[in-house]
């Protein structure tokens, strides 16, 4: 009896897990694809990430806004955005939030990220190094957006560096 029971859980975990695999896999993701600490005092990251769509829909605008409560108090608020050269990038419509959308090409071609592509090289500053923002994904030319999602991003901690002495530090280890 303990062995149907543990092989009737098993099928449901695996069947539960490959639900949820199949309802994000169709939708955009974005993948942090570096970090870098900018300043220590006060402490300021760059977080660098990319886009994946995983999505039948063309990507065309990106909204990163904070968990926060207060954006204008928040650590994790978005102070310099950047991007590559198919993007373009600016602070709000919120506090603390930015945007990112494709630089219209000529009328040949359809903009944005295509169903299956990538983009990388985008980039942002802020004060925290971990932090979760709500992630808005749209389509070309619509106000309202496709897929939203809550993406966290992990910076490592710093390491302040001590001005000191050979001797003084041998001293500590004494």
């Amino acid at each position: 009896m303990k062995l149907n029971t543990l092989a009737t859980t098993m099928l449901l975990i695996g069947v539960s897990m490959g639900l949820s695999a199949a309802a994000t896999a169709g939708q955009p993701q974005i993948v942090q694809t570096d970090c870098d600490t900018l300043s220590t005092d006060p402490h300021l990251v760059q977080i660098e990430f990319a886009l994946i769509n995983n999505s039948s829909l063309h990507v065309c605008q990106i909204d990163l806004t904070p968990l926060g409560d207060t954006p204008w108090e928040d650590p994790c608020a978005i102070n310099q955005c950047g991007s590559s050269p198919e993007w373009e990038c600016s602070l709000g419509p919120v506090g603390g939030a930015a945007r990112w959308h494709v630089a219209i090409p000529g009328e040949e071609e359809i903009p944005g990220v295509p169903p299956g592509g990538q983009s990388t090289g985008l980039t942002f500053t802020e004060g925290e190094g971990t932090c979760c923002y709500w992630a808005n994904y749209y389509t070309c030319g619509t106000p309202e957006p496709f897929h939203t999602e809550v993406v966290c991003f992990e910076c490592d901690q710093f390491v302040q560096v001590q001005a000191g002495t050979w001797g003084a530090l041998k001293a500590i280890y004494r």
